[in-house]
């Protein structure tokens, strides 16, 4: 009995290692994920902009 609870314990404690393990992993993938998404929405603001001084240069001129 005293085997099987010590094997029981092992494997409990491997499944949580490798839970951690997992966990870890998963964090990584969404922190690179989210990392380009900021990239992403700072070229995108970027853009935005510069279009938006594009169309108040374009209007003073139609306005003049």
């Amino acid at each position: 009995l005293m085997y099987e609870i010590r094997d029981m314990g092992n494997k409990i404690s491997d499944s949580i290692s490798e839970l951690t393990y997992v966990t870890e992993q998963s964090n990584q993938k969404l922190t690179n994920q989210l990392s380009e998404i900021d990239s992403t929405m700072k070229v995108g603001n970027l853009i935005n902009t510069i279009n938006t001084y594009q169309n108040y240069k374009n209007n003073r001129r139609l306005n003049s």
